[in-house]
């Protein structure tokens, strides 16, 4: 027996599920921009790396991008692309007309302000009732930039702001629970200082970046959430100062004979302080020194690796007499939450604002978000 569906009620209900707003692209044999607006793209397989869209088998939009031939790109909107969404989806003629269009290296036509594209290769097509299955090879992909993506939710458009962003990896889901606890704290720490405050969290040998809100100003990352670096010196020295004896040994262990001295140091300075603190001479650039190590595509980021980095930056650790050097940019401080006697849950880690610290600033910064780490430190130990 084959139950009806009301199509109405179908789209009524499937309606309450947002989905993300992209333009598929491709190049006609002339070389003129042709595309379609889908609300069904989606991740398919990680390796070989696949992606999928669903478009409808009677779209004449879809037939012009089958016919162009293999190659196609995915334009993930913006929030401010509605009416590039409305433009493509509804005109015959004349679909890019005023829209800046660059190509992808496959030779596909890229939004510009696009949140991010996708360059594909057709791997293969599959019927699915009135619609297609259409799965392409991921070639080239890339983040252009921070906006927050276009959303079609209940039949209309709007957009993406959330209070904080959690991380969903397998290996902190147990930290997770804890990390809930203290993201209102998180929240308002960020609305506060008006700049990115982060959760860190040390799984195993890797630090990860577990959930945060706000953003940093200086900063064209979309989100610093599920960010992975290794447990070593300078990297992660807040758990090691706040953290029991094999924590400490652990971190010291990973420095190697050359930065041995100045991680001991740094050790003793976090442990009389509280914090860990790291400025520099001037602002980054926002792609360079770490930035450039963790979008470098490097299949293990080594602690050398960030080290070379981390010099390329020149960064600045807890200095004792911050106004005599004058001229010095916060680039972060990190503040343990504990649970206990040694008992690191995480920490509360502030990223910027970029602006000169002077010891007034780092004073009052350093006094809210210790503050805020005892009371999340407390939340987390009554849980």
């Amino acid at each position: 027996m084959v139950t009806m569906v009301d199509p109405a009620k179908f789209r009524q209900v499937l309606g309450q599920y947002p989905t993300g707003v992209a333009i598929v692209t491709a190049a006609s044999p002339a070389g003129e921009p042709l595309g379609m607006t889908v609300g069904s793209f989606t991740s398919v397989s990680l390796d070989p790396p696949l992606v999928a869209f669903l478009p409808d088998q009677k779209s004449r939009s879809w037939q012009a991008l089958r016919d162009a031939g293999k190659r196609f790109c995915v334009n993930v909107l913006s929030a401010g692309q509605e009416d590039i969404c409305r433009s493509v989806a509804s005109r015959g003629q004349g679909k890019f007309d005023g829209i800046d269009l660059e190509r992808s290296p496959g030779g596909s036509p890229v939004i510009s302000g696009a949140v991010a594209y996708v360059d594909c290769t057709l791997e293969v097509i599959h019927d699915a009732g009135d619609h297609h299955i259409v799965i392409g090879r991921v070639e080239h992909l890339e983040t252009q930039n921070s906006r927050y993506p276009l959303l079609f939710f209940r039949g209309g458009y709007g957009s993406f702001s959330p209070l904080s962003l959690g991380a969903a990896e397998a290996d902190i889901v147990g930290q997770m629970r804890l990390v809930d606890l203290i993201r209102p704290t998180i929240e308002q720490l960020a609305d506060e200082l008006a700049t990115e405050v982060s959760a860190l969290c040390l799984v195993g040998d890797e630090l990860v970046i577990a959930a945060s809100a706000g953003q940093e100003r200086s900063s064209d990352l979309p989100t610093r959430v599920g960010q992975r670096w290794p447990f070593a010196p300078p990297m992660g020295s807040v758990f090691a100062a706040a953290g029991d004896e094999v924590i400490r040994d652990r971190w010291l262990g990973m420095a190697g004979a050359e930065r041995r001295t100045h991680a001991e140091w740094l050790l003793r300075r976090a442990e009389a302080d509280g914090y860990v603190l790291s400025l520099s001479a001037a602002p980054p650039s926002g792609r360079g020194g770490t930035i450039d190590v963790f979008r470098s595509g490097e299949a293990t980021i080594t602690p050398a690796l960030v080290e070379r980095a981390l010099r390329a930056e020149e960064l600045i650790y807890n200095p004792t007499n911050l106004d005599a050097r004058g001229g010095l940019v916060l680039r972060s401080l990190s503040v343990p939450v504990v649970a206990g006697p040694r008992n690191v849950v995480c920490a509360l880690t502030l990223w910027g604002p970029q602006t000169v610290a002077t010891s007034a600033i780092i004073e009052r910064s350093v006094a809210r978000m210790t503050a805020a780490a005892a009371a999340a430190g407390l939340a987390a130990g009554r849980s």
